[in-house]
């Protein structure tokens, strides 16, 4: 729910009370939340009084409703110390699911997204379009407000915009003459990776919620997704890390290990 805190200046209460009922009317009711996205969480609460409508969302956040999810890797605590206590929620009625938070899944050398096929695991793909960059919006660093935080990721700093266009003009060849956006697009390819994967869009303003909603009506063949993965090797990648050092230490690695009795 990055509207509460990639606005500047912030979006009104009530446009984003707004967007949320547009949003459940629409039946996109896997909701994403957090302590950490400002006031997210302060909203939920006061859309869920005004409507009633609790039980009809999937809240996912890191209070623990219906999926409770551990953000950041705790370098000072074993994962398996983690996760039991997680389970212990659940056991106790405090939470339904609960998950843990990576990215670049599909990296080899992680194997995250093989190992939760193996296990039967759901992947939430957070930010799946590149915090707008994959929807065209985005050309330079002159394109953001200043104060922007994504100012601040490595991924858009000046050298790495020389580079990373080339991929947003990789989907806009693919897209012409297809009737849909980069955005949807994008979004579609993601969508065609399979069942177990579920996209969440931020998404401030109800226009951009029937944008992203557009992708379900875009028919995605085995050829689109052949031009994409080829697109995405020619051009190399996307050059930058998400973020920056410090919190991508936090995104990736190893806890400490378990001590044996």
């Amino acid at each position: 729910m990055s509207f509460t805190i990639a606005s500047n200046p912030p979006q009104s209460e009530e446009v984003s009370l707004a967007l949320l009922t547009a949003a459940a009317d629409r039946d996109f009711t896997v909701w994403v939340a957090s302590d950490a996205y400002d006031r997210s969480e302060l909203l939920l609460g006061k859309w869920f009084r005004k409507t009633g409508h609790q039980s009809d969302i999937f809240l996912v956040s890191q209070f623990g409703i219906d999926l409770y999810m551990q953000h950041r890797i705790d370098p000072a605590t074993p994962i398996e110390h983690t996760v039991t206590a997680m389970k212990k929620l659940r056991e106790a009625g405090k939470s339904m699911e609960y998950p843990l938070f990576a990215m670049d899944i599909k990296v080899p050398t992680v194997g995250v997204l093989a190992a939760a096929r193996e296990l039967g695991v759901k992947i939430i793909a957070y930010s799946p379009l590149g915090r707008d960059f994959l929807t065209g919006a985005i050309r330079g660093r002159d394109d953001f407000d200043e104060g922007d935080m994504r100012l601040t990721h490595p991924r858009f700093s000046e050298e790495n915009f020389t580079a990373n266009p080339k991929l947003v003009e990789g989907l806009e060849a693919i897209v012409a003459g297809k009737g849909c956006t980069v955005g949807q697009l994008a979004l579609a390819w993601l969508l065609a990776q399979g069942d177990d994967i579920i996209p969440i869009p931020g998404t401030k303003r109800v226009k951009y919620l029937e944008a992203n909603a557009g992708a379900l009506d875009f028919t995605f063949s085995q050829n689109d997704n052949e031009r994409i993965w080829s697109m995405v090797e020619t051009v190399g990648g996307v050059k930058g890390a998400r973020y920056a050092a410090a919190t991508m230490s936090m995104c990736f690695g190893d806890s400490p290990e378990l001590a044996q009795d």
